[in-house]
């Protein structure tokens, strides 16, 4: 195998973990020009660090890489490592790997998802070979994995998207909790067709990630039709579950006419719903007022807890959940490309706001206006009216399914940025004030505090609170130790995503 350049990870957001010590005990602090060394994890042998975990009780961290799984202690010392790669594949092989006369060579396993299971007290990492299979490793002691189930679950190449998490399912399955997964088409391969986009897979022992929920014609699952699978790619960039639903943040077109811009979509399904006849998409916006600058493609997401002030200006109380996401703008002006320019923007919106924005488009269609869309799923057909009034706890009809809404989710910029890309947030709260961290494509770290009425930019906070990480093209990874900063949100980062959108279906 040819020896790879080393190249820069979208930022692993180890970084965005990290507060000092004297701000989780409290304790005072005092200016010093010193700058300040922490334990760190490099690996010089490894081309990139794709996912990574923090256990919420043990805080171990848990890395999800090219050929391996690492688990570190929380001060950063390496404890156990799985090697999943190089292993004898071939695209062209059944997921079975039963395929004597197909040719297979040496091919590298990248991790495409890696969730804890704290129900079963396992950690689930996914990776690239075999047509996307998913194993099982022991917390303590990850070498011990095993492979529970011949499944594709998530895409079988390098740089297509995958968004994996585990929440509420239908409650008349084995388990509470399922993963959801999302996963773009990659065409690598005459199997990648019976690998659905969006699905619901079962946490059962005996029925591991095997769609959770099968009829004869539905279940928890959503596949793009035959006819646009390879000329509509979706990205897949963050996912998260709220009040009894599942959302995806997403890149994909508008239509599947040619040629229409890339757009930011939240894809939502009902937790309840054995049959996804819940499935809506609804457009995300981030654009500026009054010149009307679409930022147009969602790079990261995280869902946190605004500060008190925040909560104000969003018409919301501080307990509710809120939506932080970056965006580029496509580097075309007519956003026809899903290649980001390094002009980015963050946006934040009320998880209340986004809940009532898809009862709108639902009850909109079922009134009979409009399209139902989605014809990349299904033909499109006009909606249905009926007499049905829906509340913010609808969960889906035989009819009016899947649901395209045409009313956006929209905010204006709270941030805005020229000539650099950010790839990575994650945000927690303190009294009033919000903070948040922004990674860039570059590997920097920014930070923004502010409370209500601030200047947009960022603003100084005390030096107990930066976060003193990098990481190099070399994977490594400086950080303090993860003890002093559960004054953070536990597991702030567990979902934060490090998916880029120059990761296209190959």
């Amino acid at each position: 195998m040819k020896k790879r350049q080393k190249r820069w990870s979208s930022p692993l957001v180890l970084f965005l973990l990290l507060a000092a010590s004297s701000f989780a005990t409290g304790a005072t602090t005092t200016t010093t020009t010193e700058t300040p060394t922490y334990p760190f994890f490099e690996d010089l042998t490894v081309e990139k660090f794709n996912h990574m975990t923090v256990h919420d009780y043990t805080e171990r961290v848990y890395i999800g890489a090219v050929n391996r799984i690492y688990q570190l202690s929380r001060d950063l010392k390496q404890e156990d490592v799985a090697t999943m790669g190089p292993k004898d594949d071939s695209p062209k092989c059944p997921v079975t790997q039963v395929c004597p006369n197909e040719p297979k060579r040496p091919t590298d396993y990248y991790n495409k998802a890696l969730v804890v299971d704290y129900s079963q007290s396992k950690l689930i990492a996914c990776g690239s070979l075999f047509q996307g299979t998913c194993t099982v490793h022991d917390l303590n002691q990850v070498s011990n994995y095993e492979t529970p189930a011949s499944e594709s679950v998530v895409a079988n190449n390098a740089t297509a998207s995958t968004v994996a998490f585990i929440a509420p399912g239908p409650k008349n399955l084995p388990r509470t909790h399922v993963l959801y997964v999302g996963v773009s088409y990659t065409g690598n391969g005459p199997y990648r067709s019976d690998v659905p986009a969006v699905s619901s897979r079962s946490l059962d022992p005996s029925n591991t990630f095997v769609i959770a929920h099968s009829g004869v014609t539905t279940g928890t699952k959503i596949t793009l039709n035959s006819m646009s699978r390879e000329i509509y790619p979706i990205t897949y960039v963050y996912g998260f579950s709220s009040k009894g639903f599942s959302y995806f943040v997403t890149v994909q077109k508008m239509s599947t006419d040619l040629p229409r811009p890339f757009i930011s979509k939240l894809v939502r399904v009902c937790q309840r719903d054995v049959q996804y006849y819940s499935y809506t998409e609804v457009p995300l916006v981030c654009r500026t007022s009054p010149d009307g600058i679409d930022y147009n493609l969602v790079q990261a997401a995280y869902v946190g807890r605004p500060g008190s002030e925040l909560a104000k200006s969003l018409g919301i109380s501080a307990q509710d959940s809120v939506l932080f996401a970056v965006f580029a703008k496509s580097k075309d002006e007519a956003d026809i490309y899903n290649k980001p320019s390094p002009n980015s923007a963050l946006c934040v919106y009320a998880l209340s706001a986004v809940h009532r924005k898809f009862t709108q488009n639902i009850q909109h269609c079922f009134n009979g206006y409009g399209e139902r869309g989605l014809d990349f799923i299904n033909p499109s057909q006009p909606c249905y009216p009926t007499q049905l009034q829906i509340n913010d706890e609808f969960c889906g009809m035989d009819v009016n399914t899947p649901l395209g809404g045409s009313m956006a989710v929209e905010a204006a910029p709270v941030l805005r940025f020229s000539g650099i890309l950010l790839t990575a947030v994650a945000a927690t709260s303190t009294h009033d004030y919000t903070v948040t961290f922004l990674g860039t494509s570059q590997g920097h770290l920014k930070k923004d505090c502010r409370t209500r009425g601030s200047k947009p930019g960022f603003v100084k906070v005390p030096s107990f609170m930066w976060p003193w990480c990098v990481l190099n093209p070399m994977s490594r990874v400086k950080c303090p130790p993860i003890s002093m900063v559960r004054k953070f949100e536990r597991g702030m980062l567990a979902q934060v995503s490090t998916t880029s959108l120059d990761q296209g279906s190959d």
